[in-house]
Parts: structure tokens; C-alpha cells; sequence
């Protein structure tokens, strides 16, 4: 479950994008290591993190 605060919403999200966003927190990266660092297919991180953005949970880096 992940807490959005800004928003005030509650999403549930699978274990593998749990997996993702703890990643992130820890060391943010492009989709590729993110992808290699969590053994998740490329195109599965990348569909996760647009599903993120979307939600407004993760925002792309400059």
C-alpha cells in the first residue's frame, strides 16, 4: 500500500512496484538499472513508473 499525501489517497500496488518504489527511495535511476536492479522486465518498469506518474506518486527527474 502506498500513501499519496499530497493527494490524500491510498493506493495498493503490487509486490513488484513495491519493489520498484523502494529502489527508488533508495538510489533513483533510469528505467534500465531500475529494471536490472529489481529483475523486472524493462517494459514492466516502464509501465509501472507511467502508472506512477500518472498517479502522481513518482514525478520524472530533470
Amino acid at each position: 500500500m502506498v500513501f499519496h499525501g499530497a493527494a490524500g489517497d491510498t493506493h495498493r500496488v503490487p509486490q513488484a512496484v513495491a519493489q520498484l518504489l523502494q529502489a527508488l527511495a533508495g538510489q533513483p535511476d533510469d528505467a534500465q538499472a531500475l529494471s536490472e536492479r529489481i529483475d523486472l522486465h524493462l517494459d514492466d518498469v516502464q509501465a509501472a513508473l507511467e502508472e506512477l506518474r500518472r498517479l502522481g506518486i513518482v514525478v520524472r527527474g530533470a
